[in-house]
């Protein structure tokens, strides 16, 4: 959700759900504001979430989500 306000103003939140070969597990989702993934990064505007992607992206058989903030100022 890139427009959520996570703490700061549009920061942007990701949501997940895990899953199986057989579908969703659980009723419940776990979600992620930038500062929660890299601390002390929040800035406003930074809509984390407007862009994702999933993939094997380390090898490992199984599949990772990668989440974009494309507002994001470089530190």
């Amino acid at each position: 959700m890139p427009g959520e306000n996570s703490g700061v103003s549009n920061g942007g939140i990701v949501l997940t759900r895990s899953g199986s070969p057989t579908g969703l597990v659980g009723g419940r989702s776990s979600g992620g504001r930038q500062g929660g993934f890299f601390p002390n990064s929040d800035e406003d505007d930074d809509y984390l979430g407007a862009s994702l992607a999933v993939g094997d992206f380390d090898n490992d058989g199984y599949d990772d989500l990668v989440a974009g903030a494309p507002a994001r100022t470089a530190a």
